[in-house]
């Protein structure tokens, strides 16, 4: 049971990445998109963006490392390849 748990953890990891890239991908597109007298009442946007773009990189690299320091926890673990 706690295998399956671990791995249901490993690849929540992932998809919350791949999620998070994708939303905040979308969210750039609709910035360039607004006209730019509006872009202008957002001067810090992209920046913050970029901030939060860091963050999603930090959590992943977190969790992967916590992942990675369970994956001796079990015996015969072949959980995923990706935290090795």
């Amino acid at each position: 049971m706690e295998k399956l748990i671990l791995r249901v953890h490993v690849y929540y990891n992932v998809a919350h990445r791949t999620y998070s890239e994708i939303r905040l991908k979308q969210v750039r597109d609709r910035y360039e998109q607004l006209p730019s007298a509006h872009r202008q009442m957002l001067p810090d946007f992209l920046s913050q963006q970029e901030e939060v773009s860091k963050a999603v990189d930090k959590n992943f690299k977190f969790v992967k490392s916590l992942i990675k320091s369970a994956m001796g926890m079990f015996e015969n673990s072949t959980v995923s390849n990706f935290v090795r």
